[in-house]
């Protein structure tokens, strides 16, 4: 068992050589250890990410995996594994409707039927109670009106925010592709998420954009005190990873229908989808991305199951949260804790109350609002 290129191959011989990871490895790579063995196997899929290649003349030379080659070339000798262990159903029906011709199946009824429970859904409540002492023209409709329950309702596995009505135009700066917006809608979620008990390392954001990422890891940590545990990541870097619960930036908002290179890449697609085991959040503008035919068919696929969701235009102002507590301690420990325990809390929380009402009045004024920060 070794790396393709620990070895000096030539003075080897083996009965078998198993090569896994075997579509991610160029041809040329593959190749030395192959000829040391009377057999060989190959595993893994064509239909995710390509091997890494810096130099654009090998990429432009249609340069794959031999594994690529093979099983294109003689489909007969190409075993399926079929069964999954990772996703549920729902997420499941996406990548084996676009991309598989369904031939995967769930491997076990566990594992068909996993959805992200809230350990403490009452939370969501609280939120909407705080939201309405910070100020009176929040009017949450809540319960089914409410776009973060719909979110978190662990009945709901696949979810597409369509953000046409946000009017959530990308910034493309000198080629430096992110999306304010989109980053604004994770941040809720995530909050939600860790409101209502969900762990840390429960929790993926994946963009195909590294600006994107770059812009979500350094927002979301100006308003999260502890973000351990979750990971926010590139595709590529997600590849070979799952989480429980994955949210998706697609990035890709402007009038004239242009997705750029990333998304056109089904393979990228395919991995981003498949990396959520209990509950996947896409974010992204439809309009957009409808002009290109996968996601044209993912979206009938998406309307077909009622898993799209149009975001409101108030979604900002339509929750504030509950001040963190420390070391990540539940919000409904805090009955359990000392005296002076939950007198600190209600000092916060009071804090917190008397910031956002100032927030709400002077959202508009940057400077006073970087000074009540401050304060």
């Amino acid at each position: 068992m070794s790396w393709c290129f620990s070895f000096n191959f030539k003075k080897l011989k083996f009965d078998y050589c198993i090569i896994d990871e075997a579509s991610q490895i160029t041809l040329p790579v593959s190749i030395g250890p192959l000829k040391c063995a009377n057999t060989f196997v190959l595993v893994g899929d064509h239909y995710q990410l390509p091997p890494l290649m810096r130099s654009s003349e090998a990429r432009n030379s249609n340069l794959s995996s031999l594994f690529k080659h093979l099983s294109e070339a003689h489909p007969e000798a190409v075993s399926y594994l079929k069964f999954q262990y990772r996703m549920n159903k729902d997420i499941m029906k996406i990548s084996n409707q676009l991309i598989y011709n369904f031939k995967l199946r769930c491997g076990t009824e566990e594992a068909r039927h996993f959805l992200l429970e809230l350990p403490e859904p009452e939370k969501l409540d609280e939120i909407h109670h705080f939201s309405t002492q910070v100020s009176n023209d929040i009017k949450c409709p809540g319960d089914k009106g409410c776009w973060l329950k719909h979110v978190l309702n662990p009945k709901n596995s696949v979810i597409f925010l369509n953000t046409d009505s946000l009017n959530c135009t990308e910034n493309n700066n000198t080629n430096l592709i992110f999306n304010e917006t989109e980053a604004e809608i994770a941040l809720h979620i995530i909050k939600s998420l860790k409101m209502c008990g969900i762990s840390n390392s429960s929790i993926g954001v994946i963009s195909p954009y590294r600006a994107q990422i770059k812009y979500l890891n350094t927002y979301i940590k100006n308003e999260i005190k502890s973000l351990k545990g979750i990971e926010i990541h590139t595709v590529d870097k997600f590849q070979g990873k799952d989480k429980e619960c994955i949210i998706v930036s697609l990035v890709r908002s402007n009038s004239n229908g242009n997705i750029g290179m990333l998304l056109k890449d089904w393979r990228r697609i395919n991995v981003t989808f498949t990396r959520a085991k209990r509950k996947l959040i896409v974010i992204g503008s439809m309009n957009t991305l409808a002009n290109n035919f996968l996601f044209k068919e993912f979206f009938d696929l998406v309307k077909d199951n009622n898993w799209d969701y149009n975001m409101p235009n108030d979604f900002k102002e339509s929750h504030i949260f509950l001040p963190e507590t420390n070391n990540d301690i539940s919000l409904s420990d805090i009955e359990n804790k000392s005296s002076n325990d939950r007198n600190s809390y209600k000092q916060e929380k009071q804090k917190h109350i008397k910031q956002s009402q100032a927030r709400v009045i002077l959202k508009n004024s940057q400077i006073l609002s970087n000074i009540i920060d401050e304060y």
